[in-house]
């Protein structure tokens, strides 16, 4: 039991970093006056398009710029949904 309590504190902080992150993101947004409940979704449709390309024969390379890219598009179009419309 300690030894699954070690590996639990442990591990929590790698797993925690991205949503620290996009809880910062999260507080930039609600300083400029915008309400952004989507911050985790645009990062997991990111990530399931990097690992995506790399399962279909890309590099490491190639899977962290279709995941920045697919990042920005959804926010583009977050973006566009909540200043246009």
């Amino acid at each position: 039991m300690a030894d699954f309590i070690l590996n639990w504190l442990v591990s929590c902080p790698v797993f925690a970093t991205p949503l620290l992150l996009a809880c910062l993101g999260l507080i930039v947004t609600a300083r400029a006056g915008v309400l952004n409940l989507g911050a985790e979704g645009m990062m997991a449709i990111s990530g399931f398009f990097g690992i995506m390309t790399v399962l279909n024969g890309g590099t490491l390379f190639w899977a962290v710029i279709i995941a920045v890219l697919m990042g920005a598009l959804l926010s583009l179009v977050f973006g566009i949904a909540t200043v246009v419309f």
